[in-house]
């Protein structure tokens, strides 16, 4: 190494200035071991830092391997540190995140060593801290501290070791010690000590070079040798360990548990009300419509046919096929049918559960029976003076004609008698229509407007016969199970030449009137997001930002073993990234739990059977995209606010 006309100047103010070395030249060896002496501010640890590239020059040259290091880029500073030099710090600066093994064994793994073990117990024994590898630095004394800083550069694998006071805490017997290994080590690497101490300089140098006021004022090298130039630098990208991202990651989260807790917390809301706000936006009548059928709010639906001119028109031929088709199942064709409760052999009711009567006509075979999940007590009818009909049926005529159907009773149906062959269970939901067991016919609230459009042209009150009936029905059937599974805005308007079918459902007003409700509480829901959305990024920056305040010692002591800038911002975004997942899971949580309560209220206090706003799997995405994205963001935000620092700055400085 040869350093020529080496200068460094450091600006106090605009007028002042400092001049810390003033020209220096030498030549250093490629072994031994060279001493550094001078008083307090004489610039012995400004040329060690300048050296070991932790701070640059302001002007001259130092030619290591045959390349100026005051030239190099971040890069290959970086490299160098890494690959050629071994910090021994005044202030031990280790790292406080790891235990004393991780200490030292970082600087290895940095190096790119896989298995470290033993070397590392090995170079702890050396400086007497043999079983202490588990121990946490805040366990060890000032000189165990030092210790270990000794053993971390004593492992890697490179030929320069830069000692700031390397026994400043050590008693003389332990400093000795040191000393006298750092002296069997020069004999192969180049061992440059800064200290007050002549005693020991004087016992252990190969050669003193005394400062004072920035110049050299002796060099026991009179001869002042020409430095021997060994080959370029190896060229090894240093990687932090996984294990020690994670513990320097989340060390801020054992630290300030109440400040992480708030900030997760506001967080927590504002992705809340973000994904409802989500949720919202994509309530329209037909995600909602979905929605109900997926969840199971609705068994079957209704197609109807248009023509060009959008009035209702009669299935023709080719029509039920088409559909049949397209999804894949069997389907039932309705033919309009209105036979009271009092054409059938009853008295007419005064509540709305019992007024259904038969509203359609249908023929049904096993296919559609296993389609639509029905079963039949009895038989499906053989003949053509054979009926089926369906449990709300039999369930109307034994409350208003008071007598049970049962296989092999007569049911009179426009002057024709027929034999019922069997009762159909079509999973019709009477408990949620228990209430209008109780509720005169004439009083239409809105559950029995809705059982009232549920039962026309329904499968609950369609009486069943053997014969295959022609095209022509008003409505065709679909079970629940075929239409889920296709895209709802496909279906939701299909085409055949020049006719339309137009899906229904029962609850098709209904999710109508709550799309609506939908639609005016999106903009409140969006702009309170936005505006605790842009709260929680400023604590979430904040959060982070103090963390990397806190660990601001910590990234020059990285850096000063030759990590990147790239694998130290892995810290803070490991860290971000956790407290991206932790919001994530809260806020999702906290949104199903909003839609659930949202969905009950419609359904117990507005008597609403659907689901009137869902997160669904697209809307769960964006959140887990926003949430990383942004918190990782923010660790990178964040560390912007040091870069402008070099590591012995950021070693300097207070935390």
């Amino acid at each position: 190494m040869q350093v020529k006309d080496l200068k460094r100047t450091y600006k106090i103010s605009k007028t002042d200035e400092l001049n810390a070395l003033k020209g220096l030249t030498f030549d250093l060896p490629e072994s031994g071991m060279v001493f550094i002496l001078g008083k307090s501010g004489s610039g012995k640890s400004t040329l060690l830092n300048i050296l070991g590239g932790l701070d640059k020059a302001t002007s001259g040259e130092i030619i290591y391997k045959g390349k100026d290091i005051n030239c190099y880029t971040q890069s290959q500073l970086n490299k160098y540190r890494n690959v050629e030099c071994g910090f021994i710090f005044q202030e031990y600066n280790v790292i406080p995140e790891l235990n004393v093994f991780e200490n030292v064994a970082i600087a290895a793994q940095l190096q790119g060593e896989k298995e470290v073990t033993a070397r590392v117990e090995e170079v702890l024994k050396k400086v007497d801290l043999e079983g202490y590898g588990n121990r946490k630095i805040s366990q060890l004394s000032g000189g165990q501290k030092q210790r270990v800083a000794i053993a971390r550069a004593l492992i890697k694998q490179s030929g320069i070791i830069l000692a700031d006071e390397p026994t400043g805490a050590l008693d003389s017997v332990t400093g000795e010690s040191i000393f006298g290994l750092l002296k069997e080590i020069s004999k192969e690497k180049l061992v440059i000590v800064v200290s007050h101490d002549r005693d020991f300089a004087e016992r252990f140098a190969d050669r003193i070079i005394e400062l004072a006021d920035g110049k050299i004022v002796s060099d026991s090298d009179s001869a002042k040798n020409e430095a021997e130039e060994s080959g370029a630098m190896i060229a090894r990208t240093a990687r932090l360990p996984a294990k020690a991202v994670f513990k320097i990651g989340t060390a801020d989260f054992r630290r300030t548990p109440v400040k992480l807790f708030f900030t997760v917390l506001i967080c927590v809301i504002a992705f809340t009300l973000f994904i409802i706000s989500l949720a919202l936006s994509s309530s329209d009548k037909i995600s909602i419509t979905a929605d109900t059928i997926k969840n199971g709010g609705v068994n079957e639906v209704k197609y109807f046919k248009c023509n060009e001119s959008s009035e209702y028109v009669d299935f023709e031929g080719g029509d039920v096929e088409f559909l049949e088709n397209y999804f894949g199942s069997e389907t039932i064709k309705l033919f309009s049918q209105d036979i009271s409760v009092k054409e059938l052999g009853g008295g007419e009711s005064e509540f709305l559960y019992y007024a259904g009567g038969l509203q359609a006509v249908a023929a049904i075979d096993e296919g559609a029976l296993k389609d639509f999940g029905f079963s039949v007590e009895g038989s499906l009818p053989k003949s053509k003076n054979e009926i089926a009909i369906t449990r709300y049926t039999a369930e109307v005529l034994q409350y208003v004609a008071g007598y049970s159907v049962v296989n092999g009773a007569k049911l009179t149906l426009n002057d024709e008698v027929y034999t019922v062959s069997g009762v159909i269970d079509t999973r019709f939901n009477n408990k949620r229509y228990q209430s209008l067991k109780t509720v005169p016919a004439d009083d239409y609230l809105m559950l029995g407007q809705e059982f009232k459009y549920y039962l026309e042209l329904s499968v609950h009150t369609a009486a069943y016969f053997y014969e295959t009936f022609e095209n022509g029905c008003e409505c065709v059937l679909l079970p629940q199970s075929a239409v889920k599974t296709h895209d709802m805005r496909d279906i939701y308007s299909l085409r055949k030449g020049g006719g339309q079918f137009i899906f229904n459902c029962h609850l098709s007003w209904q999710i109508s009137e709550v799309a609506d409700m939908a639609s005016g509480l999106r903009t409140p829901f969006i702009v309170l997001s936005a505006i605790l959305g842009v709260l929680a990024t400023g604590l979430l920056v904040y959060y982070i930002a103090q963390s990397v305040a806190d660990k601001t010692r910590t990234i020059g002591i990285l850096e000063a073993l030759g990590c990147s800038g790239g694998e130290i911002l892995k810290i803070f975004l490991i860290e971000g990234l956790l407290i991206g997942i932790a919001v994530f899971a809260l806020s999702l949580a906290a949104g199903f739990a909003a839609c659930g309560i949202i969905n009950g209220v419609c359904a117990s206090k507005l008597g609403l059977a659907i689901t009137a706003v869902s997160l669904g799997a697209l809307n769960s995405c964006i959140l887990f995209c926003v949430t990383i994205l942004l918190s990782m963001l923010s660790g990178a935000l964040a560390i912007l606010r040091i870069h402008r620092m070099n590591p012995i700055q950021r070693i300097s400085s207070v935390n």
